[in-house]
């Protein structure tokens, strides 16, 4: 016996039917569990990689923050070494412009004081000259010193060496033509300390040599020298101009050689803006000063903060 309710005439039972039925549904039930949960294992597994990928890029992205993070941290410093270094380079640059100038403004200003003595020293020149310089300088006295019969011809002779002379006027009066050279701007380094509220000091770093100031006595005048003579005169300007006349000054050797102009205002009451009125004192410069139109050049300023003028790890004394 197989345990199956059977009648007599071999037919199975309904329950039996209805019960295989239900064993039946069940195994189709497990099976297909069965296989949602492999799928399901199939998905965990797929989501568990992913999900460890998406945290390594997390981690990678966070590492890349730091990384980041850490330039910045460094920047300022390396910005201002750049810095120092591009101001260097540039004054360096400027410097040798302002040589070859030198040596051509120089040679102009021979070729013109050749002119000059050529047109003094011609026949009878340097006696009209006295002449003329005598009677211009002190009208009454030399008309006193000749009868007053003789004071319309004299008057009349010098009207006429005025005339003869006025070639030489000019030619001492007239510029240096210009030199044939493309024009160009050299740019002055300042720098305020502190670079906000009332100024403690102030520096001018000019692209001409130390020996300008420190040989003057002996070099001829050049035009370095007169590009000196310029700024000290922007330099007293602008101190006039914010009530600090007296603040002492003093000059120093910059990094390769060039010209420090030193101000120590702490004691003065400075008033006013002391970086717009050097600005204002240097853009007048190439309009005013005839050698900078002779030379085709222009001033320009930038104003830098203390710590770029003379870095951290800058080994030189203030």
């Amino acid at each position: 016996m197989n345990g199956e309710a059977q009648d007599p005439s071999g037919q199975q039972f309904a329950m039996q039917v209805a019960l295989e039925a239900v064993a039946s549904w069940r195994k189709g039930v497990e099976e297909e569990a069965a296989r949602r949960q492999i799928a399901l294992d199939s998905d965990e597994a797929r989501l568990t990689a992913e999900l460890e990928a998406l945290q390594q890029q997390l981690e990678d992205v966070a590492q890349k923050r730091e990384e980041i993070a850490r330039e910045l941290s460094v920047l300022p410093a390396y910005a201002e070494q750049r810095v120092h270094a591009a101001i260097l380079s540039s004054l360096n640059t400027d410097g040798t412009i302002i040589a070859d100038r030198a040596l051509r403004y120089s040679a102009a200003a021979a070729a013109r004081d050749e002119k000059l003595s050529a047109l003094a020293t011609a026949d009878g020149v340097a006696q009209k000259l006295e002449a003329f310089e005598q009677l211009e300088t002190n009208r009454a006295e030399a008309l006193a010193s000749v009868p007053e019969l003789y004071h319309s011809a004299l008057i009349a002779q010098h009207e006429e060496n005025r005339r003869e002379l006025a070639p030489l006027f000019e030619a001492l009066s007239a510029e240096i033509e210009p030199l044939e050279v493309e024009p160009c701007g050299i740019t002055l380094v300042a720098s305020v300390d502190p670079v906000t509220g009332p100024p403690e000091a102030l520096a001018v770093i000019l692209p001409i040599s130390f020996d300008a100031y420190q040989r003057w006595a002996d070099r001829e005048e050049d035009l370095e020298t007169w590009i000196g003579y310029r700024v000290v005169a922007a330099v007293s300007g602008a101190l006039s101009t914010i009530s600090a006349s007296d603040a002492p000054v003093q000059f120093a050797p910059y990094k390769n050689g060039q010209l420090a102009i030193q101000v120590w205002l702490a004691d003065s009451e400075a008033k006013g803006d002391l970086r717009a009125a050097f600005d204002e004192e240097v853009a007048s410069l190439t309009s005013r000063a005839a050698e900078f139109r002779t030379a085709r050049l222009s001033l320009g300023v930038t104003w830098q903060p203390p710590e770029v003028i003379a870095p951290a790890t800058d080994e030189q004394e203030d």
